[in-house]
């Protein structure tokens, strides 16, 4: 299992290691949207017929600009092209360097081809020698436009609303679409965020892409565009929902790798909880405190393996041990007593044995240091006393330790054991990982963190 690793710093003993944590990133319509994140270096107001190269200023290339300053990458992103790009767009793409990369995607909602020619011939008439990436989607609405690594979005299209209002052609002021619109300048970024904008927009369903060039250009957009559709709300309802349900199958799959090791996780911190050791460190770090393993054999010296499992189900009902039935319908009493018990006999009859095992597994202290003495590591002082000097510590402290590894590696036994029948006989709740995976996921830290078992009551 992939995970994160956290430091970690017990308060009372100073001990630093790291920690294995399962690491579950909920899958999300949204997350496989995002685009490359830039700010904005300007935000910039469009007063009513504001042409695009007057809010451009001197960033536009202008005709004794050096050749080396010329764009040589533009993207054009627009809404309806009626009859024409903005002429500003179209003297800007005149201006580019030599082998100038063009790219232009726009809306077409299947009417008005020979308006669209009539504006690519204007493209064309600017420049003879273009080539140009075409993009036709019938529900694009993006406005955007890339020059090199500069990038202006925002709320005004690139058709010829986007040029002064003193180039305005129209006899009827009513018709006029130039309108207040607001810019967003990006001075750095562009490339990647056109790139990535760009192949989004081509990716989708109702995309079609193509390239045309001054000789082909009126055949390809005729064939091309008659091609295209705009689809109803109805048809993308449709694809969302089987969107919708291939994401919860492939986060199901997701979860249900990474499930033994939430599940083993939550068992852990249940256990360290009930045995009241530190709750928040995972068994195989072997951080223990001295007296952590006696108070661990402590309890089970007191308490039998139905008492352990009672303490164990508190500690998770409601959380992530499940009694329902599983058909989908709210157990009555009696049926959810039934379940209750069942899990209870399936977990304390394993139990019983590890319990039995950890009770008799601790060395007293006094006869471990009687044997240790009996045994003369160090040579005898003339007195009547057994001997006990440094090669005596020394042993006495290596079977400590050895004993404090035996009990850890019981317990994890017994975690391995409790987690292996909550899995096998599928007694758990899943909705409690995809829960708390998805509260994980919109917090502020990346790591993935199961609670600790005291927060699940």
């Amino acid at each position: 299992m992939g995970g994160m690793k956290d430091l970690l710093l017990d308060e009372e003993i100073g001990a630093k290691y790291f920690e294995d944590v399962p690491e579950h990133k909920p899958l999300s319509v949204r997350e496989n949207s995002l685009l490359p994140l830039i700010q904005p270096s300007e935000v910039i107001f469009r007063e009513k017929g504001t042409g695009l190269k007057e809010l451009m200023g001197n960033r536009f290339p202008h005709e004794k600009k050096t050749s080396c300053s010329l764009p040589e990458e533009i993207t054009v992103i627009t809404y309806t092209v009626v009859n024409a790009f903005s002429a500003d767009v179209t003297e800007l793409i005149k201006r580019a360097s030599e082998k100038a990369s063009l790219r232009i995607a726009f809306c077409y909602q299947g009417k008005n081809i020979s308006g669209i020619i009539s504006a690519f011939n204007k493209l064309f008439e600017s420049r003879q020698d273009l080539t140009i990436q075409v993009i036709v989607n019938p529900h694009t609405h993006i406005k955007m436009l890339q020059v090199d690594d500069t990038l202006y979005m925002g709320s005004m299209n690139y058709s010829s609303t986007a040029d002064s209002a003193q180039n305005d052609g129209l006899t009827d002021e009513k018709e006029s679409f130039f309108n207040h619109e607001v810019l967003f300048y990006f001075n750095r970024g562009g490339k990647r965020f056109s790139e990535n904008l760009f192949n989004k927009i081509r990716g989708l369903t109702d995309s079609i892409d193509f390239e045309i060039n001054r000789s082909n250009y009126r055949s390809k957009l005729t064939q091309y565009l008659q091609e295209r559709t705009r689809t109803t709300i109805g048809r993308t309802r449709e694809t969302k929902l089987l969107q919708q349900r291939a994401l919860d199958e492939k986060n199901t799959k997701s979860l249900m790798e990474l499930l033994p090791a939430l599940i083993r996780s939550q068992v852990s911190s249940t256990v360290r909880h009930i045995l009241d050791i530190n709750a928040h460190y995972r068994l195989e770090n072997e951080v223990f405190s001295e007296d952590e393993v006696e108070k661990t054999v402590r309890y089970f010296q007191v308490n039998d393996g139905e008492v352990f499992i009672t303490d164990f189900l508190a500690l998770n009902c409601p959380g992530f041990i499940k009694f329902s039935s599983g058909d989908g319908e709210e157990d009555d009493d009696d049926e959810d007593d039934f379940n209750h018990e069942l899990t209870k006999e399936f977990l304390s009859g394993m139990t019983d044995t590890c319990t039995e095992h950890l009770a008799d597994l601790v060395i007293d202290d006094d006869k471990l240091r009687e044997e240790v003495s009996a045994e003369r590591y160090d040579p005898d002082n003339g007195e009547d006393d057994l001997p006990w000097g440094s090669i005596s510590q020394e042993k006495y402290e290596e079977r400590f330790e050895e004993n404090k590894r035996e009990v850890i590696l019981a317990l994890s036994s017994l975690i391995d054991e409790l987690t292996r029948i909550i899995i096998d006989e599928e007694c758990f709740d899943i909705s409690f990982f995809i829960n708390k995976s998805a509260e994980q996921f919109r917090g502020e830290s990346a790591a993935t963190h199961l609670p600790p078992a005291s927060e699940t009551r």
